[in-house]
């Protein structure tokens, strides 16, 4: 299952990369105006295509497609958008697709509403959950105290 769902995330991500790519700038410049398309031009030059740590936590969230289409739209390179998609894949996968298979096991125990409210459930308390939390809070840490660094010293 994990392979099957890493094959599919990076696919997925790629083809919405590469359609954005080739069709969403187009599109997007009959929608919006200038002053807003150089808003989000700038934005993405100063936090996503100079900060791979933060490219890769939005990347590990649950819209990750919607990102790689966002990306796709700016003028990060193909290499540094894989890198930073297979790093939030390989981090990412692992803890949803353990937690997917713990669920499936609750089909054939008697679980009820309150003892997953309640935390009960076997594959809740499981050490990959913890890592992935752990892991996207530090992927995320390091974009942010990335992107503070470029921006006071590398202006000065």
């Amino acid at each position: 299952g994990l392979l099957l769902s890493f094959i599919a995330d990076l696919v997925a991500c790629s083809i919405s990369f590469s359609l954005s790519r080739k069709f969403g700038r187009k599109i997007l410049q009959r929608i919006m105006s200038k002053k807003y398309l150089d808003k989000f031009e700038n934005l993405s030059k100063k936090y996503l295509e100079k900060n791979l740590f933060l490219l890769t936590g939005f990347l590990m969230t649950g819209w990750f497609d919607f990102v790689s289409y966002g990306v796709g739209l700016t003028k990060l390179r193909w290499r540094k958008f894989l890198a930073a998609l297979c790093i939030s894949i390989f981090l990412s996968d692992l803890p949803f697709v353990a937690t997917g298979s713990g669920f499936r096991e609750l089909q054939n125990e008697n679980f009820n509403i309150k003892q997953i409210l309640d935390g009960n459930v076997p594959s809740l308390q499981k050490e990959y959950l913890i890592i992935f939390i752990v892991s996207v809070f530090l992927i995320f840490s390091i974009g942010i105290f990335g992107a503070f660094i470029n921006k006071k010293y590398l202006k000065e």
